[in-house]
């Protein structure tokens, strides 16, 4: 964008060299003035064919006027033929080597063929010549950010921005300049001297300004300088996307939205608008009309990359991970150097269940950056993912050096530290994450997790205390508090736990699990009998609610809760969903309460059998599997102590 500026700006004082930049000579032929004016009116009225033919027959009279080759050379470069203008500067040039104006035309041409070096030597010599002359300055300050040369290209933009008679201009090219190069508070001041020095400001400078204010976080100030550029132009429609985009950043998604279509109804085709628009729906969760205003981008601009990857990212959102891999393809062919593309499309790819192609794509980011984290912490969850933990931890380690406060980091390491069986390291890394995370409450539940999994009840609790004043509408943990307070011998805080969990969320089916246990051990059997029930309605998959309710009542000692038909219908069904030890153990109590010992025998010698198969079976259980074997095989059924 700077560079097209730039030609438009140098392109007008090359015309104007045409006409007045030097002093004609007297008229060689009768003809002479009368081509010439001809051709400097035709290169006027944008006419640049009909100028060349008159500067030839110019040239034709006079073959020796400096003047009539470097006005020739205007209309070769006007008709952008750049080598053929060349030449014609070279004999101007050849004829007069102190005309200034034939060096810088040719500095132009030689920039705008190409030719940056030669371009940069032109406009020096043509500063030697013109010393204050500032479009040579602005010229070569093109140059010399072509080459390379980014501390001569701001001085050069600095200098014309002085000279310049329309100052304000200058001093907006050299702010442009400096924000492509990162120096936001550079390009603000030459923002708001663009803004001071010229007469009447046009809308772009207080727009420019504005985009630089909100790459810098400064959302007021920017929004502050848009609605100045569009009390100087409300038809400036560049202006209300910038609005929109702010405000969408902003966290304004309602009046995102009104700008972005204020933007549309005086340029309906306007992509940056629908991209806009498209982004904040998808913020707002409508991905629907997400995916249709960013469709219209990129139908409209499909080479822009920034349409496609905003696409990319609402398939994703909407599980179509093949269709994003290839918008996120298509954005890495239009912008191959751009590291955080080939991390997106890894995502994609990794969901979709390509893993090597992901694998490569985070290593391609790590090749073009090397201190991209979030390369580093993909890779490392995808070798979580295939069971390779220690480089997993070697890649979540390097991703932490480099965004050390960053809370996913943290979360993930500690995930590798507790599959590792290392809880230490892992409660230190939750830490990291909570003090990173702000309000985020996963931290804090994990860490408790771990605290309680590590026997430290009481830091579990608290923990657990923290997350809830956070977040008191969430039942879930409510749930995993009242299982803490029941491992610490507190059936009554658990059962308060767990009603008010079952309170908010009504068809929460371990939290009924809970409270039925909870109420089982307050010696309330009679309503364990109703939450285990409703925690099987709830949740048929939950087969520990089925079991324990077989169970309670198969064994319980007052009659009253017994029911024999019942249990034995849960411990049969309880089977078929999972046949584990524990479940043959209910099976045959079950068994045994409706009297039918042989079958209970042999359901509990099964039992036994698969325990004892068990790695390291628990000597307690295995004790008291072999008891109950005795009372069913002396035709005995077994009453719970």
């Amino acid at each position: 964008m700077l560079k097209r500026i730039l030609f438009l700006l140098l392109f007008f004082p090359l015309l104007a060299a045409v006409s007045s930049c030097r002093s004609l000579p007297p008229p060689a032929g009768e003809g002479f003035n009368h081509w010439h004016d001809r051709g400097v009116e035709a290169l006027e009225r944008g006419r640049p064919g009909d100028a060349y033919q008159a500067f030839v027959q110019a040239v034709a009279v006079d073959p020796q006027s400096a003047v009539a080759h470097n006005n020739l050379g205007a209309a070769l470069v006007a008709m952008k033929r750049y080598p053929g203008a060349v030449e014609a500067f070279d004999r101007a040039i050849s004829l007069d080597p102190g005309y200034g104006m034939a060096w810088f035309n040719r500095a132009n041409a030689r920039r705008l063929a190409g030719d940056q070096a030669g371009a940069e030597a032109d406009y020096s010599r043509a500063l030697e010549l013109m010393p204050g002359h500032a479009p040579a300055y602005t010229g070569r300050a093109a140059a010399r950010d072509a080459l390379g040369n980014r501390d001569g290209a701001l001085s050069d933009f600095a200098r014309a921005a002085e000279l310049s008679p329309d100052g304000g201009r200058a001093w907006a090219l050299l702010a442009s300049a400096r924000a492509a190069r990162g120096d936001r508070g550079g390009a603000v001041d030459a923002y708001t001297r663009a803004i001071e020095t010229a007469k009447d400001a046009p809308a772009e400078f207080y727009a420019g300004r504005a985009g630089v204010l909100a790459g810098g976080g400064d959302h007021s100030g920017a929004l502050a300088d848009y609605a100045r550029a569009l009390e100087t132009n409300s038809r400036y429609t560049a202006a209300y996307v910038g609005r929109g985009d702010v405000l969408r950043r902003a966290g304004g998604l309602s009046d995102a939205l009104a700008a972005y279509t204020a933007a549309l109804a005086l340029e309906p085709n306007n992509a940056a608008a629908l991209r806009g628009l498209g982004l904040t729906w998808m913020e707002k969760g409508d991905l629907g009309q997400a995916l249709e205003h960013l469709g219209r981008a990129v139908e409209l601009v499909p080479d822009a990359p920034e349409n496609r990857e905003a696409r990319a990212s609402v398939l994703f959102q909407v599980d179509r991970f093949q269709e994003a891999a290839q918008d996120w393809a298509e954005a890495i062919r239009l912008d191959p150097g751009r590291d955080t593309l080939y991390v997106s499309r890894g995502l994609a790819l990794a969901r979709g269940g390509d893993l090597d192609a992901a694998l490569a794509d985070y290593e391609k980011a790590l090749s073009l950056n090397p201190r991209n984290s979030a390369a580093f912490l993909n890779r490392g969850s995808l070798r979580f993912e295939e069971g390779r933990t220690d480089e997993a931890l070697e890649d979540y380690s390097r991703a932490l050096e480099l965004s050390p406060k960053d809370a996913e980091g943290y979360l993930l390491r500690a995930a590798a530290w507790e599959e590792k069986g290392d809880l230490g390291r892992a409660i230190v890394d939750y830490t990291r994450a909570a003090e990173c995370a702000g309000k985020d409450v996963r931290p804090l539940v994990r860490r408790a997790d771990a605290k309680f999994r590590r026997g430290d009840l009481s830091g579990a609790l608290d923990d657990y205390a923290s997350a809830i004043r956070l977040e008191p509408g969430q039942s879930q943990w409510r749930a995993q508090r009242g299982r803490v307070w029941l491992s610490a011998g507190n059936p009554v805080r658990a059962a308060e736990d767990y009603s008010r969990a079952v309170k908010i969320t009504p068809r929460f089916a371990r939290a009924h699990l809970g409270l039925g246990i909870s109420h089982l051990a307050l010696d309330h059997p009679e309503r364990a009998v109703k939450d285990f029930s409703r925690a099987v309605s709830a949740d048929p998959d939950l087969n520990e609610a089925r079991t324990r309710l077989a169970w309670l009542l198969a064994t319980y000692q007052d009659a009253e809760i017994r029911d024999g038909a019942r249990a034995l219908a849960l411990a049969e069904e309880a089977v078929k969903k999972e046949d584990t030890a524990e479940s043959r153990a209910v099976l045959a109590a079950a068994l045994a309460e409706n009297g039918d010992y042989p079958r209970a025998t042999r359901e509990q010698e099964r039992a036994l059998a698969m325990l004892a198969a068990q790695p390291a079976p628990p000597a307690d259980t295995l004790a008291a599997y072999t008891r109950r074997l005795r009372f069913f095989r002396a035709g005995q059924p077994w009453r719970e102590e």
